[in-house]
């Protein structure tokens, strides 16, 4: 009987070691860089740069140069939640660049590997690791109290991301998954969950759409944003302008709920009913399925911006909500909007 080397059990232990190598490698210099930074954090801040940084984990203000355009809020929100348990700033702020230059030589390791290719490991992408973390400018830029250290981790990131992607789709999920890691999770999460006033991206349910054209234009023109083309709609503020009286925003939530098989009190819904079709129903529609070319939610679904008690929903009758999302237009580039509406739609977007 001839035995084939993709048989040997020995050739599968061997490949099996060998990814353990090339995962673990990266892992242990990156652990020893940083434990080789931790003892000679700064305590002092070096320059402007530096100071803002500094204030900006006091107060936050881009207006007042706390710290410099473009503001850098994940960094500072990162420093601020270090500053709690660190009572300098600068060490602080050192402290989350130190690891993001450790989590930068991760990156590294993939970028390197995937230069590399296909064939079989060498010490070629390892030396280059080694070169590139021991430069003196990678090394000492890592201990200073400013964003070099993670913007460059972020984007040696999006590199080995990118040449990791196998397809165009993939190229362009992976890219705009960095984006949307450094742009949108300040609002939407950083699972794209959302949470009350921003919607969760990853249960394909959309106030204007969820195919790739309908997310592109959302993401470009905002909502409620200063773009000329913006998406906008605008439920009125029943209570707040008088158009409907506290029993009316009663009976109304009370019919609401009822599309969702949560009301109990019929004698309420049945007034309510008569409310909505006078009210509401021109924008969510008679059975309160929604509108999407007019931005109106589906309110039998049981998935809420704002959440889906009684107490929430008058509320939204009585204030009409309204939030707003930016233009990316103009913030961001053509390519990286297309490569973020790709992302959006791979986590639940419709046909």
């Amino acid at each position: 009987m001839v035995r084939h080397a993709h048989d040997d059990p020995r050739v599968e232990i061997a490949s099996r070691d060998t990814r353990l190598a090339i995962t673990a490698f990266p892992a242990g210099l990156a652990l020893a860089f940083l434990l080789l930074h931790i003892p000679y954090l700064p305590s002092s801040l070096e320059d402007l740069d530096s100071v803002n940084f500094a204030l900006g984990i006091r107060d936050y203000d881009v207006a007042r140069h706390q710290p410099h355009p473009p503001g850098y809020p994940l960094f500072v929100a990162l420093a601020k939640t270090v500053h709690l348990v660190v009572p300098s700033e600068a060490t602080a702020l050192a402290l989350v660049s130190v690891i993001a230059g450790a989590l930068g030589i991760l990156a590294l390791g993939l970028l390197f590997r995937h230069l590399e290719g296909e064939r079989a490991p060498g010490i070629w992408w390892i030396a280059a690791m080694v070169v590139t973390m021991t430069a003196p400018l990678y090394w000492f830029t890592a201990a200073r109290p400013l964003s070099d250290s993670a913007g460059l981790a972020a984007a040696l990131t999006v590199q080995a991301l990118t040449l990791r992607a196998r397809s165009n789709r993939e190229f362009a999920t992976a890219a705009g998954g960095a984006a949307f890691k450094v742009n949108c999770v300040q609002c939407h999460g950083s699972g794209a969950q959302g949470s009350p006033g921003f919607p969760n991206l990853n249960d394909d349910d959309w106030l204007w759409g969820g195919t790739i054209l309908d997310l592109h234009k959302t993401i470009s023109n905002g909502v409620r944003s200063d773009h000329k083309e913006t998406r906008t709609s605008q439920m009125p503020r029943y209570g707040l302008d008088k158009l409907m009286d506290d029993g009316q925003i009663n009976d109304a939530a009370e019919f609401v709920l009822s599309l969702s098989g949560k009301s109990s009190d019929l004698t309420a819904v049945a007034r309510g009913e008569k409310v909505f079709a006078e009210q509401c129903a021109s924008c969510h529609g008679p059975q309160g399925k929604g509108q999407q070319e007019q931005g109106a939610p589906n309110l039998t679904d049981e998935i809420w911006l704002y959440g889906g008690t009684k107490p929430a929903i008058v509320e939204s009758i009585r204030t009409g909500r309204g939030g707003m999302m930016p233009a990316w237009a103009g913030r961001l580039d053509p390519i990286t909007i297309k490569a973020l509406t790709v992302y959006v739609h791979s986590l639940g977007g419709g046909v």
